[in-house]
């Protein structure tokens, strides 16, 4: 009978268990926002209102477990990344010249942005006169072609 009711049961801070967010719950979804807390929790619970979301996102991400889900995933972003220069670094060292070079570019396109190619537009005007009798002798060669 409890487990039928269970999300009528409120926690020590009086919220239901629809009410509460887990910090898992939220930092998966705080992620996939590009950081944004309010988006976060609006994802999560869409009923509240801006306010509501922005004010519980705000107590979310003050939260020490929170915390300690983003410092761990930030850190094995700067780990993974440390690991991709070195590899980046050693494809730029390589004894094959096609790879170096190829690796080479690529380091430096990413570091300073694509380099831009110069598009050269070309217009022509062609001035075109068809009569009705044209068009009806070009639509009778066409059906009788069929």
């Amino acid at each position: 009978m409890i487990e039928k009711h269970k999300h009528y049961l409120k926690d020590d801070k009086g919220l239901t268990l629809k009410q509460r967010i887990t910090p898992h719950e939220f930092v998966t979804e705080y992620l996939k926002t590009r950081r944004n807390a309010t988006q976060a929790v609006k994802n999560i619970q869409p009923n509240l209102t801006e306010l509501s979301a922005r004010n519980k996102g705000m107590r979310l991400l003050t939260n020490a477990h929170t915390q300690t889900l983003l410092n761990d995933i930030d850190d094995l972003i700067t780990i993974g990344a440390t690991k991709g220069v070195k590899r980046a670094l050693q494809m730029v060292d390589s004894d094959n010249e096609d790879v170096a070079t190829r690796n080479s570019w690529n380091l430096i396109e990413h570091a300073r942005g694509k380099a831009t190619q110069r598009v050269e537009t070309q217009s022509t005007t062609v001035n075109l006169s068809l009569s009705l009798e044209d068009i009806t002798h070009l639509t009778h060669k066409t059906n009788v072609v069929k």
